[in-house]
């Protein structure tokens, strides 16, 4: 039924219509909306009404308004979308902003067929550039999504790494996600985008880089979309250095991923020559993992792979097999158990930022969305010691702990979900920067 949605299905279209027979027009759109190929399969379907039976025509027009209506609150967001970065680009021209995952490679779809795009990701090699965008959006009428709160993290350089998830609450405004300094993937691994790191600005990653971010994204999840299926397809057509995107997704201990990748596109799609000896330079020696062409999660698989994963990536960057054992085994509590908000009322240890490294997410929780979420409205003025994270944001020491700072909104750090009520009320006064770093 995917083949509804794949650009070179192995499946001829009479079996994916049987398919969607058996399944149902709802289930069938469903899967192919989570598969993130709607607008394909919707062109396929309206190309193939001119020519099928009276029946066909029935099941082939209930699924594509299945189909229609379950994608519309994407395609109402996504109205203008080209318009909606421009005026993004004409506010921040002078940052280098590249355009990231479905921003850059739409334009490696050929004419006639779009791809699916979510929200707009952008990227930005460091973290003063990653908060200048993020104080545009909010300039904007942008705010942070309690979904998914922002985090930071420090590479083994020390260097500041994050993402700022954005939404608008205008329903025809994009969500944004701004992707600052390496690209994290699963609980500790990072791809460097080493090829994008130039003077342009406003313009797609390096193709090769882009194919990492498809590659690392579609990791990250645990399982293969066909959207994802689609762009790897695509991008074997193109005369990329596969020779670096190798190395690159190597450091990310994702090569065995990708080899995974490979053999499910070699089981869906109908390849070229050409294309099959561009995959076969994809392949290492590397153990393929399981993980299954589906759209749907899998908490037991998913913890499993990412355990495995944390084992051998944080080997790789420590050196130590029993420090890497430590950092999957916190890998494997972080994924394997669900994440609640969780109030300290009294007793404990202030509640400090921790030490940032590749393995270590610090969550920003925005102030008021915790406030709200404990009932707590008052605010306490406190004083405490300011010092310069970067250039916009602030770390700020008070007697119950730590706060951060960028621009007047206030975040409690965490990365269990555990806050602080005093910190939850704490109104810092503005200060002097002792330090910065």
């Amino acid at each position: 039924m995917l083949g509804l949605g794949i650009l070179q299905p192995s499946a001829t279209f009479r079996e994916s219509l049987e398919a969607v027979r058996e399944l149902g027009p709802t289930a069938a759109a469903e899967m192919i909306t989570r598969h993130k190929v709607r607008r394909i399969a919707r062109q396929r379907v309206g190309a193939a009404l001119a020519t099928a039976s009276e029946s066909d025509v029935a099941l082939l027009q209930r699924f594509d308004a299945e189909v229609a209506r379950l994608g519309a609150p994407r395609e109402t967001r996504g109205t203008d979308l080209d318009a909606q970065v421009a005026a993004f680009r004409s506010r921040t021209s002078n940052l280098p902003v590249r355009l990231m995952k479905g921003l850059g490679v739409r334009s490696w779809y050929p004419a006639g067929q779009r791809r699916d795009i979510g929200d707009a990701d952008l990227w930005v090699p460091d973290m003063d550039s990653g908060l200048r965008i993020a104080s545009m959006l909010r300039d904007l009428g942008f705010t942070y999504e309690p979904g998914e709160m922002p985090w930071l993290k420090r590479d083994m350089n020390g260097t500041l790494l994050g993402q700022f998830r954005m939404q608008h609450p205008a329903p025809d405004q994009v969500d944004v996600d701004i992707h600052i300094g390496p690209y994290s993937v699963r609980y500790c691994g990072l791809i460097e985008f080493s090829r994008s790191r130039e003077n342009e600005v406003w313009t797609p990653l390096a193709d090769e880089d882009n194919f990492c971010a498809v590659i690392g994204n579609a990791a990250g999840d645990c399982f293969i979309e066909a959207k994802a299926i689609n762009d790897v397809v695509l991008a074997a057509s193109r005369q990329l250095d596969f020779g670096y995107v190798v190395e690159t997704l190597r450091q990310a201990g994702l090569t065995g991923f990708l080899n995974t990748v490979v053999d499910r596109i070699q089981e869906v799609c109908d390849l070229r020559d050409d294309q099959r000896a561009t995959l076969r330079r994809l392949r290492t020696d590397d153990a393929p993992e399981d993980v299954p062409l589906a759209a749907a999660d899998d908490d037991i698989r998913r913890t499993g792979l990412v355990t495995a994963h944390t084992r051998r990536v944080a080997e790789s960057m420590t050196g130590d097999a029993a420090a890497a054992e430590r950092i999957a085994r916190n890998a494997e509590h972080a994924y394997g158990s669900p994440r609640s908000f969780r109030l300290r009322t009294s007793g404990g240890q202030p509640h400090r930022l921790p030490d940032m490294n590749p393995w270590t997410c610090v969550r920003l929780a925005p102030q008021p969305l915790i406030r709200r979420i404990a009932n707590r409205h008052e605010r306490v003025p406190v004083q405490g010691r300011h010092t310069k994270l970067a250039e916009n944001l602030e770390l700020i020491e008070v007697e119950d702990g730590d706060l951060l700072r960028f621009r007047d909104d206030v975040f409690l750090p965490t990365v269990d979900y555990l806050f602080c009520s005093k910190l939850v009320v704490a109104e810092p006064k503005a200060g002097t920067h002792e330090a910065s770093e």
